[in-house]
């Protein structure tokens, strides 16, 4: 039944008491992160802190991965991967997993690890990838709001299969660029306008669609690992879980 696997948030997509945001800062996941995030993994999928701890070494030597600092209350990475022919899934940057305490769960945290994954990528690729286990809807949710589509129904992806039943690989194409900006356009430089019907765009009523600047709270990380370079030992990804 979905939402009562203990690796997956419960599905409530209109809680009845909904949690305030909180500020987190995220960074570049250490070496000396690994202990805190073991017992985090180990406490939300299960296992021990030992096993994890091996993991998210290997982990750090070919991935991507961010922590919410201050508390090890959110963990995830991100990682090139070379196509698997044997499950169709293609060469590329993928989202290879995000863990929340179940303490911190449903305050924005995912979502931001999210964000700062899917904006790493695109740094790299016009594309992002991931693949979630169709039991899991709470994650399913947030991919999608976030404009991820389902692109193929499977029993694994990149080889590795989901626990229960089956999973959906997932996409997110970069936006584009927002259109030329009007509004600094001068008037002389706009076409003139002849007979019947509106003539061109005031400058006045231009408008210029903006991004938001970065959040004072979000920490710069250091550059991750391109396809292709020697230190990449190519470590395969659990798959996507929402925990």
């Amino acid at each position: 039944m979905a939402g009562t696997n203990p690796q997956f948030a419960a599905y409530a997509p209109d809680p009845a008491e909904r949690h305030a945001p909180v500020i987190a800062v995220v960074a570049e996941a250490t070496e000396d992160d690994a202990p805190a995030l073991a017992e985090l993994q180990a406490r939300a999928r299960g296992g021990s802190a030992d096993e994890w701890t091996d993991r998210i070494h290997r982990a750090l030597r070919g991935e991507r991965s961010l922590v919410v600092s201050g508390e090890a209350v959110g963990y995830a990475s991100a990682a090139y991967l070379p196509a698997h022919p044997a499950d169709g899934a293609p060469a590329g940057h993928y989202l290879t997993g995000v863990t929340v305490d179940a303490a911190w769960r449903r305050r924005g945290l995912a979502r931001l690890l999210t964000r700062r994954r899917m904006e790493w990528a695109w740094e790299r690729d016009s594309t992002v990838w991931c693949f979630v286990s169709a039991r899991n809807r709470a994650s399913l949710d947030l991919h999608r709001e976030l404009g991820f589509v389902q692109v193929e129904f499977g029993a694994s992806f990149q080889g590795i299969g989901f626990a229960g039943g089956k999973g959906w690989l997932l996409r997110a194409d970069r936006p584009q660029p927002p259109p030329p900006d009007l509004a600094g356009t001068s008037r002389e430089s706009l076409p003139e306008h002849h007979g019947p019907g509106p003539g061109p765009i005031s400058t006045c009523d231009a408008t210029t669609p903006t991004r938001r600047p970065p959040s004072a709270h979000d920490a710069s990380a250091r550059e991750a690992p391109r396809p292709g370079d020697p230190a990449e030992p190519g470590v395969r990804p659990q798959p996507l879980t929402e925990a």
